[in-house]
């Protein structure tokens, strides 16, 4: 047990080892096989119903920051800058768009010109259910505005809501773009630009910003720990009911994430590309009448992973004027159990593509600074501990002082999954990455087509900066284009010129879209 320790903190990534006094307070307490706390919700900061009872304490956003670092000082040190924002809130390198997160709460805040009104987006998930909700604070001469329901928030975080931010190791929107350090000169000389003006700004100067940017100092690995726990929570307990995911289907997920199926290897060989690992944990009748062989998903799931790191290098390019200096090689072992835990979900009959956090050219990927694998396995035995009945478990504690992982041994889940009667597949849900994934939210399902060029009208489809606001803004706001109206046209179609093509808009969703292009306009 302690080889194989030490042999899965060798594959994790080199910066995550370094900053585990951060990110490792949103990852699991386990203790003799059982876990007894949840460090996602551990220091809970004022929820929306709580600010709306103090609302005569805060007039502006300023204030309202005063307010809620005096009820959560951690919050002044849990912040991250984003310089390129893909939301409704417009940000720059000289105005960046401001997350506070703690406490399975995120905060965000924007003080750019160009931004139509001042706002806090608020995200809160549900200790009890992880239920994710969308919130919103919108302040003008009169106060503070709540909204319990903001329409608008739906365009980006869907219905059910989820979490949204690019997986482990590269966010070109945010300072700290290279694996949470500063990746270029051009960062460099932004942010110190940025701090030396901090104490003019009327909400950075509210925060305890780092004078030196650098791996012990930064939040972006933390915060992408803290939506990977959030995501995970929230993805199980919608997809993986009991009504609708049995034991017999877990089993060969369990043994999946536990590497159990040649899909990694904690002594430093890669993992194997074909698909003998599921060979030990389906029946060859299973895996032969599988309505999509493993090699396909295979394959799709290693362009998808080179299609969403180019489309952040050419952000990277972009914004600050430079490819990035991230080894992006480094990660490539993940592709095999991403694959196989889609083949063995599409098996069951479940769609993973609502899976993954990214709003734009990302279907597919989950990674996180820890090892997605051991925190999606532990993350499901917090939430189903009947499926794990029977299996020998072990602790992980990946080097670090505590334990926060639970992985099931190999023998005993293998020959459970292999001897387990399962009903064969009745739907293939199955998509490429390149098709427009109907689960994703609507802003996710227009770029595909006019910021992505992929889906049914590849290249032909007009470019349309749905994932630049400043941009998309400006032409929202020219009268010239009409663009807002063109859209909201389209979308309206039903057959010949719908958008998008293959399946309209509910209603619902084109409330939101129409929400969303409202409040890009003056």
């Amino acid at each position: 047990m302690k080889l194989l320790v030490m042999g899965l903190v060798a594959l994790m990534p080199v910066f995550a080892r370094a900053q585990q006094s951060k990110f490792i307070d949103y990852v699991h307490d386990v203790q003799n096989k059982k876990i007894v706390g949840v460090g996602l919700f551990k220091n809970r900061p004022p929820t929306f119903d709580e600010l709306e009872r103090d609302r005569a304490q805060f007039q502006t956003p300023a204030e309202f920051m005063d307010h809620l670092f005096r009820q959560s000082p951690r919050l002044r040190g849990n912040s991250v800058l984003i310089h390129s924002s893909e939301s409704q809130q417009l940000s720059s390198l000289q105005e960046p768009r401001i997350l506070l997160f703690d406490g399975g709460i995120v905060y965000a805040l924007s003080n750019h010109p160009g931004q139509k009104d001042r706002r806090v987006e608020i995200m809160e998930v549900d200790p009890s259910t992880y239920e994710v909700s969308m919130r919103e604070i919108v302040f003008d001469r009169q106060g503070p505005r709540f909204d319990r329901n903001p329409q608008s928030c739906k365009a980006c975080h869907g219905t059910p809501a989820k979490p949204l931010w690019n997986p482990y190791d590269f966010w070109p929107h945010a300072f700290g773009s290279a694996i949470g350090s500063l990746g270029s000169e051009s960062e460099k000389k932004a942010y110190a630009d940025l701090y030396a003006k901090r104490l003019e700004h009327p909400l950075l100067s509210r925060l305890n910003l780092p004078a030196k940017f650098n791996l012990d100092t930064e939040n972006v690995t933390a915060f992408t720990q803290f939506i990977h726990q959030a995501n995970l929570g929230r993805w199980i307990r919608q997809n993986l009911r009991p009504e609708r995911f049995s034991r017999a289907q877990a089993l060969p997920l369990i043994a999946s994430l536990s590497f159990c199926a040649e899909n990694s290897e904690p002594f430093g060989a890669p993992p194997r590309d074909d698909e003998s690992g599921l060979a030990a944990l389906f029946r060859p009748d299973e895996i032969k009448a599988s309505a999509v062989p493993y090699s396909l998903i295979r394959s799709d799931v290693a362009s998808a992973r080179a299609f969403f790191k180019n489309y952040l290098e050419q952000v990277s390019v972009r914004v600050l004027g430079t490819q990035s200096r991230v080894d992006h090689k480094r990660l490539e072992r993940e592709v095999a159990t991403t694959a196989q835990i889609r083949w063995i979900l599409n098996q069951a009959g479940i769609d993973t593509a609502n899976l993954s956090t990214s709003l734009y050219a990302n279907d597919v990927l989950i990674s996180a600074p820890s090892n997605f694998p051991l925190d999606f396995v532990t993350s499901l035995y917090a939430w189903r501990p009947e499926l794990f009945e029977g299996l020998d478990l072990e602790e992980m504690n990946l080097g670090l002082e505590k334990s926060s992982w639970i992985r099931a041994e190999c023998g005993s889940v293998q020959k459970m999954s292999r001897d387990a009667a399962r009903p064969a597949p009745s739907v293939n849900l199955w998509k490429s990455f390149e098709q427009v994934q109907d689960s994703r939210p609507v802003l996710s399902r227009c770029a595909k087509c006019h910021v992505e060029h992929l889906g049914p009208k590849g290249r032909t489809a007009p470019v349309i900066p749905f994932d630049r606001p400043v941009e998309f803004a400006a032409l929202l706001r020219d009268p010239q284009e009409r663009l807002a109206e063109r859209i909201l046209q389209r979308v309206s179609l039903r057959g010949r010129g719908q958008m998008p093509p293959e399946k309209p808009l509910t209603d619902d969703e084109a409330n939101a879209l129409r929400a969303y292009l409202e409040n890009l306009q003056p």
